[in-house]
C-alpha cells in the first residue's frame, strides 16, 4: 500500500488565494517601481542632473530663431545676483544668464549639454518632459523636480525648423553635427576642458544650499585697481580700466574659463556665410563684472 505523499511547505502556503494576490500585487508594485525609477533616471533625465558635479566655465552664444535673434538680457531669462560677492544658489539653476548680459552663458554643473541650454528655456529638441531638466538623486535631493528657468517658446515656432551650429570666429568658424552640440557635454563639444584654471577650481561651494561666491578674477582686477587709485580711474568705465591694465581678450577667455563661441540659426533653410560672420562680430566683449557667477 502505497503512503499518500504529503503537500510540502511551499505547496500549502501557495493554496491560500490572499497569499497568492499579496505576492502577485507586491511583484506589480516592484515592476512598476523599477520602470519608473529607470524612466525617470535614464528617460527623463541624465546622470549630470542625477548627480551633479561642480565646475564654472562660459561660452559666448547668439540664437536666431525664424529670423529673430533671441534677446537673453531681457528679465524673463536673467537670474538676479544679491549679496556680498554675488551670491548665487547654484542648487536652483545649473545654466544661466545674468548682470543683463544675454550673450555670456554661464554653466555650474558638470556633463551639461547644448540641448539642456536650449531646453533651460523652452526649445526642447532632446525630449522628457517640457518643463523639467531631470529629477536629482543625490543627498537631500531624492527625485527633486529639476524645473527648466521658464517655458518661452511654443513648440510650432522651433519643431520643423533646422538646427544650424556654428562655433569659431567670423574668420575660421566651422559647421558643427547637430546631435554632437544636443547630447555631448559642452566641454567635450567644444574640444575644450570645463576647469582649466585653479580660480574656478578652487571654487566654495556651501554644502547645505549650494551657494558659492564667484567674483569674476578679470573683474576682482579692475576693482583692484579702482581702490588703490581711485582719482585715476574715476569716470573711467570698466573697459577702459581693463585696457589700461593689460587685460585683453586672451586673458579673459583664460580668466573667465571661457569655452568657446556659439552662433545657432533656428531657421528654415541654412544661414549664408555673411549672416554666419555678422552673428559672431555682433557677440559682446568679454565681461569684466565683478560678478563672475
Amino acid at each position: 500500500m502505497n503512503a499518500t505523499k504529503r503537500p510540502n511547505f511551499f505547496q500549502t502556503f501557495w493554496r491560500f488565494k490572499k497569499i497568492r494576490i499579496f505576492i502577485y500585487i507586491l511583484l506589480a508594485f516592484i515592476l512598476i517601481f523599477t520602470s519608473s525609477f529607470y524612466l525617470i533616471t535614464r528617460v527623463f533625465s541624465t546622470p549630470a542632473i542625477n548627480y551633479p558635479k561642480t565646475t564654472h566655465f562660459h561660452f559666448r552664444q547668439s540664437i536666431t530663431l525664424n529670423g529673430k535673434e533671441i534677446n537673453f538680457s531681457e528679465d524673463k531669462f536673467q537670474v538676479p545676483v544679491t549679496g556680498v560677492g554675488c551670491d548665487i544658489k547654484l542648487a536652483e539653476e545649473p545654466i544661466h544668464f545674468h548682470d543683463k548680459n544675454g550673450q555670456f552663458v554661464h554653466i555650474h554643473w558638470e556633463g551639461i549639454t547644448g540641448g539642456q541650454v536650449l531646453k533651460n528655456y523652452g526649445i526642447n529638441y532632446i525630449g522628457g518632459l517640457d518643463d523639467s531638466l531631470g529629477f536629482r538623486l543625490d543627498n537631500g535631493h531624492f527625485l527633486q523636480n529639476l524645473k527648466v528657468h521658464g517655458q518661452f517658446f511654443n513648440k510650432n515656432e522651433y519643431s520643423n525648423k533646422n538646427l544650424y551650429i556654428y562655433v569659431g570666429k567670423s574668420d575660421d568658424f566651422s559647421k558643427k553635427e547637430k546631435n554632437d552640440f544636443l547630447h555631448k557635454p559642452l566641454s567635450e563639444f567644444f574640444g575644450k576642458g570645463a576647469t582649466t584654471t585653479s580660480f574656478f577650481n578652487s571654487i566654495q561651494v556651501n554644502a547645505d544650499d549650494g551657494s558659492h561666491s564667484t567674483p569674476s578674477p578679470a573683474g576682482e582686477k579692475v576693482l583692484e585697481a579702482r581702490q588703490k587709485d581711485s582719482q585715476k580711474y574715476q569716470g573711467k568705465t570698466d573697459e577702459e580700466v581693463k585696457k589700461e591694465l593689460g587685460i585683453d581678450d586672451k586673458n579673459l577667455k583664460e580668466l573667465n574659463n571661457v569655452l568657446g563661441d556659439l552662433v545657432i540659426f533656428i531657421e528654415d533653410k541654412e544661414p549664408t556665410n555673411e549672416q554666419i560672420k555678422a552673428k559672431f562680430n555682433s557677440l559682446q566683449p568679454l565681461p569684466v563684472s565683478i560678478c563672475g557667477g
